[in-house]
């Protein structure tokens, strides 16, 4: 559609300038939760806000751990350009380079925009060409055509994992660099062209009609579409209105109103609208697949003998036959199938016979079609593999998909590839990589039950033991993971995950330990008779709740401080040693959301625990309100790559960043609506074992707060 270069320089002049493009809307701003906007190159824990879009801009530190900063070069800098075009993250030296943008929601479908704007930052003066992959598939070939000239590269996908990679992938062209990179969520039910097995990459987007600087995004398109104005005078006339343009019920693209309102007609009444764009093959796809939309709206009200119908070809082969708009009202046409097999394609938008007006148009959108059917390494296997990697620092290519594809495959890996089922890691050469630290043990299972082959030989500080490789170090690292868990899903799991992880530390570190009496136990709480619980509880008259342990019951201390008294009853699944352990334990932890212990009764048959009174609903109340927030808090600072605001403050930077990032992960899948997406507790202690490992080989010595 019109000279790609101009139009992409066109927004990299506007994207920064406020006025005039377009208008935040105060309180009536679209919610932007799940809205990652990074500034590649930025300096670690670096933030801004754009002053036209009002969305926050952080560092991409927290999202790759190779590549380096560096300034465009003094003569490209404009004050009018955005702030995230002044310096790029380049990566000299590496076959693949990955960015890992977490917390995303499997099954949905996002939309993924990089820029790229050279600006002679290395000096060369040779603008690079590099491909962009989307995980393991081919998103586009990003060609640099000046050192002024920045590029959008922009793809629409359904994602299958908690997680996605954009890579950008050597080919021998220059050093690949980046700019910016912005995750947007989208509505399940838009572009339903794009879907599990294949992706939307934008060749175009254009509002038509208004002048040079209605650059129309975020606030006014509620996901951050960016539409670029588009005029003739040459050829056409502008029409607009004031008045709102509302969608039809059930629209596929839900174009914004400020793009609607504005259209363009043909200067001369007989003649039609034209244009076109030229294919853009790569080396993957040859003859590319096109699919385009057209959008309508008619902002003009008709007299009552007044008509504007009009056909619409593409490449001189009937699209859409005697099509009316309709009023103030927007309304799209759009591909059944691909266009392909040519080198241009031409629309052309003519009046009926019919018709008493001239044809219209308000906007356009032009797509490729990738395919996303490849899948990435089996999960686990890539878990495994993370786990070395981050234990040990290897220096390695190791950055994207461990296997896929075979051509990147990381060195010293050996996969097999089936047919029908993920790919698998087969063998680890680790030899001579001066390893250090201990194996973790998921990977130490799998290599002890043949599952994955590992060699790693000739490195003779590396322990293959597993827990023993502990026993001169220091444990305190054990409560660095609590601290980042607890304060994300303490509402959610209730601190079940701390309490059981923490319990199967304590037990193997004291398995000599005998079965334990009430009178061993160490505890400062008060203890109470069996009257006593009797006469708070009224004689158990009132019924809080029941659980596996037995019954809740309502009471009050002779102070009028109010309690509640969990009561064992004889049908109990849990025995002395349950009741004895969370008496024990529930003295040593305090937590503003978990509830505090008063005292305890073991009297003639009697076990009970008193706690203080938790107002404002039951527990199973507080799992579906709180909570909720919490998790919605937490997911929005991760998604901004912002570990530290969500780790305890107490901790003051004292742990590994890889290690809390894997905790806070974890904590969130506990919190999924859906049994099947959430681990086991199994899972669960087997990677908080990995995130202890994880942290004391990163160093050590950390005091736990």
């Amino acid at each position: 559609m019109a000279a790609r270069s101009s139009w992409s320089l066109l927004l990299l002049v506007l994207a920064g300038a406020a006025a005039g493009i377009l208008s935040v809307h105060g309180d009536g701003t679209p919610d932007s939760t799940g809205f990652l906007s990074i500034d590649c190159g930025l300096p670690e824990k670096s933030s801004y806000v754009d002053a036209a879009t009002k969305l926050p801009y952080v560092s991409d530190a927290g999202f790759t751990d190779v590549g380096y900063n560096r300034n465009v070069s003094a003569e490209y800098i404009n004050p009018s350009f955005t702030k995230r075009y002044l310096n790029v993250r380049s990566f000299p030296g590496a076959k693949r380079s990955c960015y890992t943008l977490g917390s995303l929601t499997p099954g949905s479908k996002y939309l993924f925009r990089a820029t790229f704007m050279y600006g002679n930052y290395d000096g060369l003066g040779k603008p690079p060409a590099f491909d962009l992959h989307l995980g393991v598939n081919f998103w586009q070939t990003v060609r640099i055509a000046a050192a002024d000239s920045p590029e959008i590269a922009e793809v629409i996908a359904v994602v299958q994992g908690d997680s996605a990679q954009v890579c950008l992938v050597d080919v021998g062209s220059g050093t690949p660099f980046i700019s910016g990179l912005d995750l947007r969520p989208v509505k399940g039910a838009l572009y339903p062209q794009a879907n599990a097995t294949q992706g939307l990459v934008l060749h175009a987007r254009r509002n038509f009609g208004p002048d040079e600087v209605a650059v129309v995004r975020y606030p006014d398109d509620p996901y951050d579409r960016v539409w670029l104005p588009w005029s003739d005078p040459a050829e056409w006339k502008e029409i607009s209105t004031a008045e709102a343009v509302k969608g039809v019920v059930g629209s596929l693209f839900e174009e914004p109103s400020p793009v609607m309102q504005t259209a363009i007609v043909p200067l001369n009444a007989s003649k039609s609208i034209d244009f076109s764009w030229d294919a853009e093959p790569s080396h993957v796809y040859p003859d590319p697949g096109y699919i385009c939309m057209l959008h309508f709206a008619e902002l003009q009200r008709l007299d009552s003998n007044a008509t504007r119908q009009f056909d619409v070809t593409i490449n001189g082969v009937p699209w859409y036959h005697a099509y009316t708009p309709l009023y103030l009202t927007s309304d799209t046409i759009y591909s059944r199938g691909l266009h392909r097999s040519s080198s241009n394609y031409s629309i052309s938008i003519r009046a009926t016979a019919n018709s008493t007006l001239p044809p219209t148009v308000n906007a356009a959108e032009v797509f490729n079609v990738i395919s996303t059917a490849s899948v990435g390494t089996d999960v686990q296997d890539v878990a495994a593999i993370t786990a070395i990697k981050a234990n040990y620092q290897v220096k390695k290519n190791w950055m994207g998909d461990p296997c896929v594809p075979k051509t990147l495959s990381w060195d010293g890996l050996s996969c097999s590839y089936g047919i029908s089922s993920p790919p698998r890691i087969e063998s680890v050469d680790l030899t001579g990589n001066r390893l250090n630290g201990s194996i973790p043990p998921g990977l130490l299972k799998r290599i002890q039950d043949g599952s994955i082959s590992m060699r790693y030989g000739n490195n003779p500080n590396l322990c293959s033991k597993g827990d023993s490789c502990q026993s001169g170090k220091k444990k305190s690292n054990s409560m660095l993971v609590l601290y980042i868990a607890v304060p994300i899903v303490v509402f959610v799991v209730v601190g079940t995950l701390a309490l059981l992880f923490f319990f199967m530390r304590r037990k193997k570190a004291k398995s000599s330990v005998k079965p334990r009496d009430v009178n061993d136990l160490q505890l400062k709480n008060r203890r109470f008779t069996y009257s006593e619980v009797k006469a708070m509880t009224n004689n158990f008259h009132q019924e809080l709740g029941k659980g596996a342990f037995g019954i809740v019951y309502d009471g009050f201390l002779k102070d009028k401080t109010r309690v509640a008294v969990k009561l064992m009853s004889e049908s109990s699944k849990q025995g002395v040693g349950e009741f004895l352990t969370e008496a024990e334990s529930l003295t040593k932890i305090h937590h503003k959301n978990i509830v505090t212990l008063i005292g305890y009764c073991k009297d003639s048959g009697c076990m009970a625990l008193v706690y203080e009174y938790m107002s404002g609903g039951t527990l199973k109340d507080k799992l579906r309100g709180t909570p909720t927030h919490i998790i919605t808090w937490v997911r929005q600072r991760l998604s901004r790559g912002s570990i530290e605001d969500v780790v305890d403050a107490r901790v003051q930077g004292g742990y590994d960043a890889s290690v809390a990032w894997k905790a806070a992960d974890l904590a969130l899948k506990c919190t999924e609506q859906a049994p099947e997406q959430r681990p086991t507790m199994t899972d669960v202690v087997t990677q908080l074992q990995e995130c202890l490992v994880l942290e004391d080989g990163s160093g050590g010595g950390r005091d736990a707060v």
